[in-house]
């Protein structure tokens, strides 16, 4: 009997990525990727309550499904709720760049006719088809590889992700950068990972070093870095918009932003969306994961040569081993020279 598995065979996807707002960030090309193939098909998100208002932006997807798997949908009733929905919207084909058994008992349960996950996801074999997750590649191209479930799709159709903002949120973002007076340096200064911040105090200097040359500073965030923030804009006079702005706002405002400056955290991705000149600080982690700034000017400031680093893929809530050194030795100078280049080069 004839399989079919060409891409364009299915009618409703479903893409299931419920882990971090960086995560989800990376999955849009993914999602780009199928729309380009197959723009007649419906697609669905299946996205966490953070995640959400991201594809208030986002011109690929129709339907998005919140799955509130910490509260609403806690266990395995709540994941059989979802797959419900799934169900009743007819699903015929998942895709889960997720790899937790969640996302697979998920899957499972929406009965699709064809589902595609990683190797390494957990009990994989439940997938009618598994691919290689390559730990060489970043994760666009690991999720863009999902792709290769299918019997045949078009590679070709994998371009530049298609963006549209609100009108709402553009005014809103346009009457602070009349605030502002112009274009400011964003600074993200948060991460769920405590070791993945830099210190306080180097953003604090950092942001009096490009104030002193005339750069106008906001710092961007969700309300759980209010408190971190609050405290740099009190000893800076950087205008602080943390916890105050949409996802599809932030990136609008980093669209017309000249650069950002931020922790190896979910900031990064939402620059690389609208092509924003990214400087990112590595502490505990490493660019090698796969989860680095792709632009063309963006630039890493990490301390090289320590041999405990990288000590995790996403941190800890503590320094293992309690010197801290791959935070602490990157300097606020460090950090503004590379600003300042960045500055002069695109003549900012």
């Amino acid at each position: 009997m004839k399989r079919n598995r060409e891409l364009w065979h299915f009618k409703h996807f479903a893409i299931i990525q419920t882990a971090f707002i960086g995560d989800t960030v990376l999955t849009l090309p993914l999602i780009q990727a199928i729309r380009n193939n197959q723009p007649k098909a419906r697609i669905s998100i299946v996205c966490t309550p953070n995640s959400a208002p991201l594809f208030n932006c986002v011109e690929a997807h129709d339907i998005v499904i919140v799955f509130d798997k910490r509260k609403e949908h806690k266990g395995l009733k709540g994941i059989k709720q979802i797959a419900k929905k799934l169900q009743s919207l007819h699903v015929d084909c998942i895709i889960a760049p997720h790899r937790s058994l969640r996302t697979t008992l998920l899957t499972r349960f929406s009965k699709a006719k064809y589902s595609i996950s990683f190797d390494k996801s957990a009990f994989s074999f439940l997938y009618k088809k598994q691919v290689k997750y390559d730990f060489s590649k970043h994760e666009i191209e690991r999720n863009l590889s999902l792709l290769k479930g299918f019997d045949y799709y078009d590679e070709e159709e994998a371009s530049e992700l298609e963006l549209k903002f609100k009108e709402e949120d553009e005014f809103i973002i346009i009457n602070l950068l009349k605030e502002i007076k112009g274009s400011p340096i964003c600074i993200a200064p948060g991460s769920i990972w405590n070791t993945k911040r830099w210190k306080k105090e180097g953003f604090i200097e950092l942001i009096k070093i490009l104030k002193s040359k005339g750069f106008e500073c906001a710092l961007i965030g969700s309300k759980a870095d209010l408190g971190l923030c609050n405290e740099i804009a009190s000893q800076t006079e950087a205008f602080n918009f943390s916890g105050k702005l949409s996802l599809s706002q932030t990136v609008y405002l980093l669209k017309n932003s000249r650069l950002l400056v931020t922790n190896d955290s979910a900031p990064t991705h939402l620059a690389g969306l609208v092509k924003c000149p990214t400087i990112t600080i590595y502490g505990p982690t490493s660019a090698k994961f796969g989860f680095a700034p792709r632009g063309e000017f963006d630039r890493i400031v990490e301390i090289e040569g320590l041999s405990c680093r990288p000590c995790r893929i996403h941190g800890s809530k503590k320094c293992p081993i309690g010197t801290f050194d791959c935070m602490e030795k990157i300097s606020a100078p460090m950090v503004a020279q590379n600003v300042f280049e960045i500055i002069k080069i695109l003549k900012l």
